[in-house]
């Protein structure tokens, strides 16, 4: 399991990031479980994680600016097929955006980017391509230093060249 430090930058699969502010603990019936309290960017809330949960659920650091592609190197590349049973995509979805890194994330917005141009979206589709843009984009505010604003503009960017070359 990752070990994390008080100050650490993390990203979370399903709140997005935030700042490791402290660890915590409560006893519930006799048992002790300890908790990391993350303190979230974008809705300046509260979470506590279980720290036994906190692999299984996708937590980790947030990537470095120099451990990472650029964007337009990530949305390069041939896009992974989507299954057409929205049963399985959603299945597959869900798992990338929890076991993958940033870079997973980026290609998947890149696929899903993709199945828009080819066979257009659904409501789920649709949910789901903003979520992981969303996702996406404050990983890269926090990892960049900027805000989150500028980071969606940068990645939109990025995309729309990628996508009017998909065009061509």
């Amino acid at each position: 399991m990752t070990e994390f430090k008080i100050g650490d930058k993390l990203f979370h699969p399903v709140h997005g990031t935030g700042t490791l502010a402290d660890l915590d603990n409560e006893t519930k019936n006799g048992e002790v479980t300890d908790y990391l309290v993350i303190s979230l960017t974008e809705s300046n809330g509260i979470l506590m994680t279980p720290v036994e949960r906190a692999e299984e659920i996708g937590l980790r650091r947030v990537v470095k600016k120099g451990n990472r592609p650029a964007l337009w190197k990530l949305f390069a590349g041939r896009p992974r097929k989507m299954s057409k049973n929205y049963r399985k995509r959603s299945a597959q979805v869900q798992e990338r955006l929890v076991e993958g890194g940033f870079k997973e994330i980026a290609h998947l917005i890149r696929d899903l980017a993709w199945r828009e141009v080819q066979s257009g979206f659904n409501s789920y589709d649709r949910r789901i391509f903003k979520r992981a843009k969303g996702l996406l984009a404050q990983e890269l505010a926090v990892s960049e230093g900027i805000e989150t604003d500028e980071a969606k503009e940068r990645m939109e960017s990025a995309l729309e060249r990628r996508l009017s070359r998909w065009q061509e």
